[in-house]
C-alpha cells in the first residue's frame, strides 16, 4: 500500500512539472475469485486513472473454489483438453469482474485460459471495457479477433511506457 501511495505522489509531482504530458496512474490487477474479485483493495481502486484486469494462472486464489478452477486451468493446459464447465466458469469470473469494477481493458483474454470470447465481448461492449490484443496469442490471434469483432467490442492500441520514477527526471 505504501508503494502505491509513493507512486501516486510522484505522479502528481510529475503532472505539475510537465503539464503538457498526460500522465496516468493505473495498474493491472488479477482476478482472484470466481465472483470476479480482483487483488486490489477498494481504497487503491478509487485512486486509479485506469484499471487493467487479467485472468492469470499464477495468482493467490481467495477461495477454495477459485483454487480448484486454477488447478483445472493448469491441467487443461498440460493435457491440451478443456470442458464446457471450465470454459463457462472462466468466462463467468471475467464477466463478473467487468460488471463489478470500472475496468478500462481486459488483458490477454483467453490466453492460456479457455473462455467464451463472444460472451466476454458482449459484456465488455455493454460496459465500455476494451479487449486487449496481445502478441502472445501467436497464431490464435486471428480466431480471437473473429470471435470478438461481431460483438462490437473495442480493441485498444496499447503502447504503455513503464519506467521507474526517480528524482532525476
Amino acid at each position: 500500500m505504501n508503494a502505491f501511495r509513493r507512486i501516486k505522489k510522484e505522479i502528481e509531482a510529475l503532472r505539475h512539472r510537465y503539464p503538457e504530458v498526460e500522465i496516468l496512474f493505473g495498474v493491472e490487477a488479477n482476478i482472484v475469485d470466481t465472483d470476479g474479485t480482483v487483488d486490489l483493495p477498494t481504497v487503491i481502486l478509487r485512486e486509479l486513472d485506469f484499471l487493467l484486469v487479467g485472468y492469470h494462472k499464477l495468482v493467490r486464489p481467495r477461495s477454495l473454489a477459485f483454487l480448484w478452477q486454477v488447478i483445472r486451468n493448469f491441467w487443461s493446459g498440460w493435457t491440451k483438453t478443456t470442458s464446457a464447465s471450465l470454459r463457462a466458469a472462466n468466462t463467468a469470473a471475467i464477466t463478473a469482474a467487468v460488471r463489478r469494477y470500472p475496468i478500462t481493458a481486459i488483458t490477454h483474454p483467453g490466453l492460456q485460459i479457455d473462455i467464451d470470447t463472444a460472451e466476454l465481448g458482449r459484456v465488455c461492449k455493454g460496459y465500455g471495457t476494451f479487449l486487449e490484443i496481445n502478441s502472445s496469442y501467436g497464431s490464435e490471434v486471428e480466431q480471437y479477433i473473429r470471435e470478438a469483432l461481431p460483438t462490437g467490442v473495442s480493441f485498444p492500441l496499447l503502447q504503455t511506457l513503464f519506467f521507474q520514477v526517480n528524482n532525476s527526471l
